[in-house]
């Protein structure tokens, strides 16, 4: 089985493509807050330090994400490798910041909001790397399938060798000849069937005369007893 490799590089591409707009949505987030809604701070304690470490993922995480997600647009498949490490990078950096962040006296709520953000990015990774894999498993399955279905040396291609002609279906039965005239001639002259004799022949054949007659001989004598003197 042949497949064609411009529909292959199309399918893997548009593959790419599908993570194309969930990067450039953590890409905006990430710039909007870093250079919109915080600011540079002075590194006077630890607080100010983890405050510090959160403004540079955002920025450079930030940076990082778009170009990620221009790549993925154009079907790169290393673009998914690095957004999964980007993703795994960033969601550490905001893990640890946050924590950083709560244990040295910020606000609870501003900073386990960062926590979950973190846990997001570091799962984004996880599952960016599983699609990784599975792309690349993809890509190498069609090869083992025409690698399995490439015939033998000196073996026809079923695909390109021609279909064989159907064949012929077996020829009808021959019709019953008629019978020959010696056959009938045979039969005229064989010798009819014994009769045999029915029940009610046997029966009607006339008994034996001395049968009667011993009959006929008992009743004069019966009639000579009867008879008056």
């Amino acid at each position: 089985m042949q497949y064609d490799a411009d529909d292959t590089l199309h399918a893997r591409r548009s593959s790419v493509r599908g993570f194309a707009g969930s990067a450039l949505i953590a890409a905006l987030v990430m710039l909007y807050v870093g250079f919109e809604r915080l600011g540079v701070p002075d590194i006077t304690d630890g607080f100010s330090r983890f405050n510090w470490v959160l403004v540079c993922t955002l920025r450079t995480g930030g940076v990082a994400m778009a170009a990620i997600a221009v790549g993925l647009w154009l079907g790169i498949r290393a673009a998914l490798i690095a957004d999964a490490i980007a993703s795994a990078l960033v969601g550490t950096s905001l893990v640890v910041t946050g924590l950083g962040l709560l244990v040295t006296g910020g606000g609870t709520f501003p900073n386990l909001l960062i926590v979950a953000f973190g846990a997001m990015f570091l799962t984004a990774g996880v599952r960016r790397w599983r699609d990784h894999v599975d792309l690349v498993h993809a890509r190498s399955a069609p090869d083992r399938f025409d690698a399995h279905d490439r015939p033998a040396p000196g073996e026809p291609d079923a695909v390109s060798a021609p279909a064989s002609p159907p064949e012929d279906p077996a020829p009808p039965l021959p019709a019953p000849s008629p019978p020959s005239d010696a056959a009938d001639h045979r039969d005229s002259n064989a010798a009819p069937p014994a009769h045999r004799a029915t029940t009610n022949e046997t029966r009607a054949e006339p008994p034996p005369e001395g049968y009667l007659a011993a009959f006929a001989a008992r009743d004069e004598v019966a009639e000579d007893e009867n008879r008056p003197d």
